[in-house]
């Protein structure tokens, strides 16, 4: 770009119009006429062929970590499979998979047959009891309702039966 507005400037310092230096070109007259405007710092950094940008200092990026990784990432790092080793493959974690698993439940079973002492079957059930009372006071409430009901239907059917095997 920087070339052809060279052109372009030394052509319109030729006294051509510069709507035709512009067609030429292939740019807007106004790209143009900025170009002429900031014609002494274009000329001096073509001259010098620097492009040093306005800050204080110019820092200058190394990518040679970059460049390994690139060049470590394309590299091939393993064969390919073929359809025999990828079934093979898929067998053999199956077969290894059963084999974890029957030996887990081997130790769950024998966890399950320890015997339970009533002191960890009572903390547990107060673990129970703290869980459904922290858990919403309508649902404690319902089952309480419920279990004093079913509780009165129970000693109404005692009683029935008890009338029924006094008459007979």
């Amino acid at each position: 770009m920087l070339n052809e507005s060279q052109l372009g400037l030394a052509e319109v310092d030729k006294e051509l119009k510069k709507d035709e230096v512009a067609k030429k070109y292939g740019i807007f007259p106004s790209t143009l006429s900025i170009i002429s405007k900031n014609r002494e710092s274009i000329l001096k950094q073509l001259q010098t062929s620097v492009f040093v940008p306005s800050r204080k200092r110019m820092r200058k990026a190394q990518f040679e970590d970059y460049l390994d990784y690139l060049a470590d990432d394309n590299v091939s790092t393993c064969y390919e499979l073929t359809k025999v080793d990828i079934t093979q493959s898929i067998k053999d974690s199956k077969d290894e998979a059963t084999d974890e698993s029957s030996k887990d439940e081997e130790a769950v079973m024998r966890d399950d047959v320890r015997n339970i002492t009533s002191s960890e079957a009572l903390s547990s059930l107060e673990v129970m009891r703290t869980f459904i009372s922290s858990q919403s006071d309508v649902w404690i409430d319902q089952y309480r309702k419920r279990l004093k009901k079913s509780n009165l239907v129970e000693n109404l059917n005692v009683k029935i039966n008890k009338m029924a095997e006094e008459e007979n």
